[in-house]
C-alpha cells in the first residue's frame, strides 16, 4: 500500500508512548493522521506491549509517512518519551498518551496560537472520558482555576502549577532542547511533575487556548491507576528533584508557596494508596517527615488554612508533627461548635418527641391544619 505524506519539514512533533492499548489506539492514531494541519511529525514509541499494539503501528507506520515507529523493551512511560527526543523534527512538540484522543483543529489551534505569541509553552483544556463502570467523575476539566490570559510573571505562571499532566502542553522545541528537558527515568508515576516545574519557571510566556481540545480517557487498568497504587513513594523522589532544581536554578524564592502547597497535596492525597498496601501507616509517616523542609514546616504551622482543607491539615498535624498545640489553637473552637450544636439538638429531643407523638395525633384527628 502507498503511504501517504510529504517531504516537507513538519511544523508540529507528536510524541505517542505505547503500552498495551490494542483496543483504544486506532481512535487515537486516527484523531491524530486526520488533523486539519497536515504538516506534523508523529512518533510512536512501541514500550514492549505484549498485545496487539505493535501490529496496528507498523500497519498505520506503513500507511502514512509522517509515522515513526520506534519498538523497544517495557521500561515505562518515561523512558518511551525519552526515546523519542532525538528524532523530533518539528518547531514545536506535543506529548499525547495512545488511549487518549484529540479534536481534529487541535493541531492548527494551538500551533496558531503559539505562533501569535511566540510562546515557550501553550496550555489548553481537556475532556475527562471514564470507561469504568458506575464512575461518577465529572465529564469536563477545566485546567482547575487557570484564568485564560498569557502568562509571564511567577504570580501568573503558578497558576498552572498544578496542572501536572504531561497531556494538555505543545512546547516550543528549542525551548526543551535549551533546558535540558528531560523526563525522570525508574521513577513510574509523578514524574510529568518535574517537567512541568522545570518548563514553568523557565518560559518567558506560557499562552493559554481556553478550548476543550484534548479527551483524557479513564480507565481501572491504565498504567497510571496500576502504578499510584504501589510505587506512590516515587513522589517524595520526584519532590527532592524539583527542590533540588529550584534551588540550583535560582527560582526557588519566587516559586516556594506554590511548591510547598503541592507537596503537602499529594502527600495527603497519596496517603489512601499506602493504607490499602502492605506498608504500615507508620512507615509512610516517616517518608513525609523525612521529605519536609525547614520551609514546609514552617509555612504550615503559620498558614494552616492556606493547606487545602481542615482535613487535611489535621492529617499533618497528627501523623508527621504530632503537634497538640497546634492542633488545639486550630480545631478546639470548631469541635467546642460542633459539641455546642449538638447538645441543642439534644435538648431540642423531648419537645420534638412531645410534638410527635401527642400533638400531631390530636391535630390529625381534630383535623386540624398546620399553621
Amino acid at each position: 500500500m502507498k503511504k501517504q505524506g510529504n517531504n516537507k519539514l513538519p511544523l508540529a512533533s507528536i510524541v505517542i508512548p505505547v503500552y498495551n492499548v490494542e483496543p483504544y489506539l486506532a481512535e487515537c492514531l486516527d484523531s491524530i493522521v486526520n488533523q486539519t494541519m497536515r504538516d506534523i511529525q508523529i512518533i510512536c514509541v512501541n514500550d514492549g506491549s505484549t498485545d496487539g499494539s505493535l501490529s496496528i503501528l507498523r500497519e498505520y507506520e506503513v500507511r502514512d509517512s509522517r509515522i515513526t515507529v520506534l519498538d523497544q523493551p517495557n521500561r515505562g512511560q518515561s523512558v518511551a518519551r525519552n526515546a523519542a527526543f532525538p528524532l523530533i523534527k518539528g518547531k514545536y512538540t506535543m506529548f499525547i498518551d495512545s488511549d487518549d484522543w484529540i479534536d481534529p483543529d487541535t493541531c492548527e489551534k494551538l500551533l496558531c496560537k503559539a505562533q501569535q505569541t511566540n510562546a515557550d509553552m501553550v496550555v489548553f483544556f481537556f475532556q475527562l472520558e471514564s470507561v469504568m463502570e458506575n464512575d461518577n467523575l465529572p465529564s469536563f476539566s477545566t485546567l482547575f482555576s487557570i484564568s485564560c490570559f498569557d502568562k509571564t510573571t511567577p504570580e501568573e505562571k503558578m497558576e498552572i502549577a498544578n496542572y501536572t499532566h504531561t497531556i494538555g502542553k505543545l512546547y516550543d522545541s528549542e525551548f526543551l532542547r535549551k533546558i535540558q528537558c528531560r523526563f525522570p527515568e525508574d521513577i513510574l508515576i509523578a514524574e510529568d511533575n518535574v517537567v512541568l516545574w522545570k518548563t514553568m519557571t523557565r518560559a518567558r510566556m506560557i499562552a493559554v487556548v481556553p478550548e476543550c481540545l484534548y479527551h483524557y480517557r479513564h480507565r481501572k487498568d491504565s498504567t497510571c491507576t496500576k502504578t499510584m497504587k504501589t510505587h506512590y513513594h516515587d513522589f517524595f523522589v520526584v519532590c527532592r528533584i524539583i527542590y533540588n532544581d529550584l534551588c540550583q536554578s535560582g527560582y526557588y524564592s519566587e516559586y516556594k508557596y506554590a511548591f510547598i502547597l503541592q507537596k503537602l497535596s499529594r502527600i495527603v492525597s497519596y496517603y489512601p494508596f499506602a493504607k490499602s498496601s502492605s506498608e504500615s501507616d507508620k512507615a509512610y509517616i516517616e517518608s513525609v517527615r523525612q521529605s519536609l523542609t525547614e520551609d514546609d514546616r514552617k509555612y504550615y504551622h503559620t498558614n494552616p488554612q492556606g493547606c487545602l482543607s481542615h482535613e487535611a491539615y489535621l492529617f499533618y498535624c497528627i501523623s508527621v508533627e504530632r503537634n497538640v498545640v497546634v492542633i488545639l489553637r486550630h480545631y478546639l473552637p470548631i469541635i467546642l461548635y460542633k459539641s455546642w450544636k449538638s447538645c441543642r439538638e439534644l435538648l431540642k429531643l423531648p419537645e420534638i418527641l412531645f410534638r410527635r407523638n401527642v400533638i400531631y395525633p390530636i391535630k390529625k384527628v381534630l383535623k386540624i391544619k398546620k399553621k
